[in-house]
């Protein structure tokens, strides 16, 4: 909640029913801009770029930018998250309130407005094999546990 106001995020497979609805899409996109704040999570967003269809990828940031037009933000994937906590932890264990250490990820809604980087072939499948690869990262280390 943002005071009264409740934060909706989607994770990806929501991002990807929006564009596979089409008009059906219709009714949730008005409901969302009916009162509630949009927060996009940076790793949804970076799941999106390593989208390998052009055509769909372009689809889903045209939803995101759709999404955008109410009132909304963007916070960094959890590994960005924690290494901000970390370091603001680390800086002054006592006064450390998480509430306080800025996550906004202001380059993630830069690139849904613009969306330079979206017809970049390379940049996409770059980030489908670094998924890919912590995907397997993860996998390995909580099956060691």
């Amino acid at each position: 909640m943002i005071g009264d106001i409740p934060i909706v995020t989607f994770d990806t497979s929501a991002h990807n029913r929006l564009v596979d609805d089409g008009p059906l899409s219709e009714a949730v996109l008005a409901g969302l801009k009916s009162g509630l704040f949009f927060r996009f999570a940076g790793l949804s967003l970076d799941e999106l770029m390593a989208t390998p269809e052009l055509t769909k990828r372009i689809a889903l940031f045209t939803y995101c930018g759709r999404l955008q037009d109410g009132p909304t933000d963007s916070i960094y994937p959890h590994n960005e998250l924690l290494k901000r906590l970390i370091v603001a932890h680390s800086q002054n264990p006592t006064a450390f309130d998480w509430r306080k250490v800025n996550v906004r990820a202001w380059e993630y809604e830069q690139e849904i407005g613009r969306r330079v980087f979206v017809w970049d072939e390379a940049l996409s499948e770059e980030q489908r094999a670094r998924q890919i690869q912590d995907h397997k990262d993860y996998r390995n280390l909580f099956a060691s546990l």
